[in-house]
């Protein structure tokens, strides 16, 4: 996904807040999918915060290690993460599904019935 966003070749040290900033416009509204492709307007359907938010975590993680892994001659990858200070979306009252514990007793009482099949 981020080759598509960013362009495969980027420079990781030249990732401006707009190009952050368009990447989580355009993945909140439904303009690009998971994979950073273009939805046609009529199908596009808005990607909750969680989802960008951890679109975002995952490519900042990459620079980090980038930041701390040194090649054979003892050169670091990256100076430095270039989106460092850059804000990200977050849910405001997140849905956080709780089961009662007649449900936990329910489910617990058949669990032993039910196997997983490796295949």
């Amino acid at each position: 996904m981020w080759t598509r966003v960013l362009r495969e070749g980027t420079d990781p040290n030249r990732i401006t807040l707009s190009e952050w900033n368009r990447f989580i416009d355009a993945r909140l509204s439904g303009a690009i999918d998971g994979r950073g492709c273009p939805v046609p307007e009529k199908e596009r359907t808005v990607t909750g915060a969680r989802t960008v938010q951890a679109d975002c975590q995952w490519l900042r993680s990459v620079l980090r290690w980038g930041t701390r892994w040194q090649d054979r001659d003892g050169k670091y990858l990256l100076r430095e993460d270039a989106t460092r200070g850059f804000g990200m979306p977050h849910e405001k009252n997140p849905n956080r599904p709780v089961a009662t514990h007649d449900r936990y007793e329910a489910i617990r009482a058949v669990s032993d019935q039910v196997m997983m099949e490796i295949r």
